[in-house]
């Protein structure tokens, strides 16, 4: 939509639904005044002016809002009556604090009944209540705006939002079936330029029940302290722009509401009602949109707080796979240097050693080994985090089977009894990663066990209550896991074991290693979107689950 460049804020004039005072501070006496006072009071614009509040007001009332304005407060909301030639007359009334003075709003009460009004209260909680159950951006905001279309009964609901440049794009939208569609239209950032997106900021909520319903202009026209037109800035009532007017009126809407979407200073989009007529709405209604309005764009801002910290530790991570993996790299050419000059010494020099040297040089050796076995851990782990995944169905039995073939030509002298009491499930994997897990789980199964007789069980376990209850069989998760009666784990040690380089034992005992691999399985697993945990009693044996995508029928 294309605004004029006239000023928004200094038109002059407001909307003839409720009526405007601007007061002299602290005296309040009255210095502008709407023209349409006597619709709405009974007294002509020009006998206001000049006359303290007083007037209108009994005195309780005008004390609570001077106190008001002593303790700071920019703007108070207030119900009030006012005696006018018709009657007593109940009104909504805002209280603005300016430079240029005090801003009062008043718009007349429509009556509700009490069961009316507590059942706008008990309607917002139970919709902020539905809305917090998703976790989806997109199902959340499909049902805000079904929400607001349901309390305002608007022919159509947009949420707008704007990213840095000032550009929008409608990203939900609930309407009347015979409405085109907006979901998905962009917008360039000169449709709502930068003045009226820094009103949107200060969380304005706009209500025009009547675009084409003519102004009511001020009396006098400046402001006769300051002799300029009076800034409606923040002015609920302010008229609309008629730039906008026409722009309304192009595409078939004769009444709106706009919702500002703030949350901590930013404007992360507005939420519009479209009305293809004039509609008017209580002011209860508009608070219960503003109040929904202030939870969703919390819940929004913290959406997208999130997914900015989730990309920076994604990139995070990246950065240290490469690092990791250059770092690894270049290491073992100086290391492999050390380890031939080592031998060499030892070949070339072994009758000029005493035997404190040659043991010195023996242990040089096998530390560069040593060294080298780390290396290529951490490069084998690094590679992990830039490895693609390959996802196809797998047969667990066949993955299993060909692996416990290999493994066990490996460790012909350790041949444990392998139980697997059912056949195992297909799931959607990376076969050649999710071997080297099974690898991995299986060798610490083989390595720590000291008992007579070892066992290994491979299985996978049912579907629990909630498991079954919320996941469809094609998306549900399948835990695996592998049990053994080997060494144990103390609890206190059941977490750490996962880290990378994390052994418990002296390198001399149960055949050494590097401390690795269930840092790799741990990663594998994670990159597959699942977990892996472990249970275990120390000197009776452990269960190490995981979890896994099963595959789509």
């Amino acid at each position: 939509m294309s605004y004029t460049q006239e000023p928004i804020y200094f038109s002059g004039s407001i909307q003839p639904h409720g009526i405007l005072l601007l007061l002299s501070h602290p005296e309040l006496r009255v210095l502008q005044v709407s023209a349409n006072t006597s619709d709405y009071l009974g007294k002509e614009p020009q006998t206001l002016l000049g006359q303290s509040l007083h007037t209108l007001l009994n005195t309780q009332l005008v004390e609570a809002i001077q106190q008001d304005l002593q303790e700071g407060d920019s703007v108070t909301s207030l119900k009030l009556t006012i005696c006018t030639s018709a009657g007593d007359r109940s009104f909504n009334g805002t209280v603005h604090s300016t430079e240029e003075g005090i801003i009062l709003e008043l718009e007349p009460t429509i009556a509700l009944t009490q069961e009316s009004f507590f059942n706008i209260h008990a309607w917002v909680k139970r919709a902020i209540a539905k809305l917090k159950q998703l976790s989806n951006s997109r199902e959340f905001l499909e049902l805000a705006v079904q929400n607001i279309r349901q309390l305002t009964d608007f022919d159509r609901v947009i949420v707008y939002q704007f990213d840095q440049q000032g550009t929008g794009v409608a990203i939900a939208e609930a309407k009347q079936d015979d409405l085109s569609p907006y979901l998905g239209l962009h917008y360039p950032a000169t449709d709502i330029p930068k003045p009226v997106r820094e009103l949107y900021k200060r969380g304005l909520l706009q209500f025009v029940p009547n675009v084409t319903a003519p102004s009511v202009e001020l009396v006098p026209g400046f402001n006769p302290v300051t002799q300029q037109p009076l800034d409606l800035s923040l002015v609920a009532l302010r008229s609309v722009n008629p730039g906008c007017v026409t722009y309304y009126q192009n595409i078939g809407v004769a009444a709106i509401l706009v919702i500002s979407l703030v949350h901590k200073q930013k404007l992360w989009g507005l939420i519009t009602c479209h009305h293809q007529t004039p509609k008017f709405i209580s002011s209860q209604v508009r608070e219960a949109c503003e109040l929904l309005g202030q939870f969703i764009a919390s819940e929004l801002v913290n959406a997208d707080e999130l997914v900015c910290i989730k990309q920076e530790l994604e990139r995070s991570n990246q950065e240290l796979d490469f690092f990791a993996y250059a770092a690894s790299h270049d290491l073992k050419e100086p290391l492999r240097g050390i380890h031939n000059y080592s031998n060499l010494l030892l070949k070339g020099y072994k009758e000029l050693l005493d035997d404190i040297g040659k043991a010195r040089l023996q242990t040089l050796v096998r530390l560069t080994h040593r060294m080298e076995s780390l290396i290529d851990a951490l490069l084998k782990f690094s590679r992990l985090g830039q490895a693609e995944l390959h996802l196809v169905s797998t047969d667990l039995n066949q993955l299993v089977n060909q692996m416990l073939e290999d493994l066990l030509v490996s460790h012909q002298d350790e041949q444990p009894k392998i139980y697997i009491p059912r056949p195992l499930p297909t799931v959607s994997c990376d076969p050649i990663l999710i071997s080297e897990v099974f690898t991995n789980l299986l060798s610490n199964a083989l390595k720590y066990n000291d008992k007579a007789e070892p066992w290994i069980e491979i299985g996978y376990l049912d579907k629990q209550g909630n498991q079954a209850r919320f996941f469809p069989d094609s998306q549900s998760p399948i835990t695996c896991y592998l049990r053994d009666n080997g060494i144990g784990i103390r609890e206190r040690h059941q977490q750490i074991i996962f880290r990378l380089f994390k052994r418990l034992h002296e390198q001399n005992l149960y055949g050494g290693g590097t401390g690795v691999g269930l840092t790799i399985a741990k990663k594998i697993i994670e990159r597959h979107g699942g977990r892996i945990w472990v249970e275990s009693t120390l000197g009776t044996g452990s269960t190490f689950y995981f979890t896994l995508m099963q595959a789509i029928a």
